[in-house]
């Protein structure tokens, strides 16, 4: 059932015009929910954090579970429908494929005022007169994150939710974990700085431990579908420099790094003032790696390159599920 609601909702969003209404209509709906349970509790302390977080992403996620349960005691369409309705909110492939396209159209024709606009409205910033080569860059990097945010890093929990019996419980923790710590990080118009630097802080911890498994499932995807030695190669590279802390580790970066070698290039992407480098390896004596990192230069087909590995990548969760789904009609 599963594998069935996952190709509904792609052939939902793909003959579906404008798919992004109801999605930004709940989320204006869910957001002031979330502010209210904030407003109410007034945290202060760690302890009232947590709890408010855990109304605002944990409370709908067992939500979306049990009334998975007693839709599918109903009957199993109903259950199918309810899989049906949450996947098509939380998962998008549009969102992030089409500012791709448009920005690598744009590039191609030579308008790079227009991708430049395209691409501040899609990060929601304002880029100025950024380079050419920064532009590149940065529609890479937000690409790839947002593939993950929205796709792929969907495709997995849900999967890891559906063989645990939760239903769409882990879609739903997943998507709402982001939802609520991306809110949160932005400055309110009036709030306690205090309070919000808590929630900030809470949200993130949150996150970072609820997206290592995703993360590095999504990186694993992508090393798959493309280039897998450069892959493994900007996997280990990230990984040298990442922090110790589960809480504290950015799995996005290493979901970046991992793309970025999937279509032929090495990580970190230069910028167009310089080319940023990350410490070295270190060799088991805890000395640095004398070799030096080659960086290539990302050009407009890696926008291509880039959407063909998405493809590629949840072709290979669509099979993924398949295989399981086939495993347990048989058994």
């Amino acid at each position: 059932m599963s594998l069935i609601s996952l190709l509904l909702v792609l052939l939902i969003e793909q003959f579906q015009p404008q798919p992004q209404p109801l999605r930004q209509s709940l989320l204006r709906r869910y957001l002031p929910l979330v502010d209210r349970v904030v407003a109410h509790l007034q945290p202060v302390g760690q302890r009232q954090g947590w709890l408010a977080w855990a109304i605002a992403v944990l409370l709908p996620a067992a939500l979306s579970a049990l009334l998975y349960h007693l839709l599918d005691a109903a009957g199993w369409l109903l259950s199918l429908a309810w899989l049906v309705a949450v996947l098509h909110v939380c998962l998008t492939y549009r969102s992030f494929s089409q500012p791709l396209a448009r920005i690598r159209d744009a590039l191609d024709t030579g308008q790079e005022q227009q991708a430049r606009q395209l691409l501040a409205e899609w990060k929601q910033i304002d880029i100025g007169s950024l380079p050419r080569q920064d532009l590149l860059r940065q529609a890479l990097e937000q690409g790839t994150q947002d593939a993950h945010h929205q796709l792929l890093g969907v495709l997995s929990v849900f999967l890891i939710g559906m063989l645990l019996g939760l239903g769409p419980a882990g879609a739903v923790l997943f998507r709402a974990a982001d939802v609520v710590v991306t809110h949160w990080r932005q400055p309110p118009d009036q709030d306690d700085a205090v309070q919000r630097s808590l929630l900030v802080d809470v949200a993130r911890q949150a996150w970072n431990r609820i997206n290592w498994l995703p993360a590095r499932l999504t990186a694993a995807s992508f090393a798959v579908a493309g280039n897998f030695e450069q892959a493994l190669d900007n996997w280990r590279f990230q990984t040298q420099a990442a922090p110790a802390s589960l809480s504290d580790t950015d799995a996005d970066v290493l979901v970046q790094a991992t793309a970025m070698g999937a279509i032929d290039l090495s990580w970190p992407l230069p910028a167009a003032t310089g080319t940023p480098r990350l410490p070295a390896p270190l060799e088991p004596s805890g000395t640095a790696m004398p070799s030096v990192r080659v960086v290539e230069q990302p050009g407009l087909c890696s926008l291509q390159t880039l959407s063909g590995l998405i493809r590629r990548a949840l072709w290979i969760w669509c099979l993924l599920l398949a295989l399981i789904t086939l495993t347990r009609w048989v058994s």
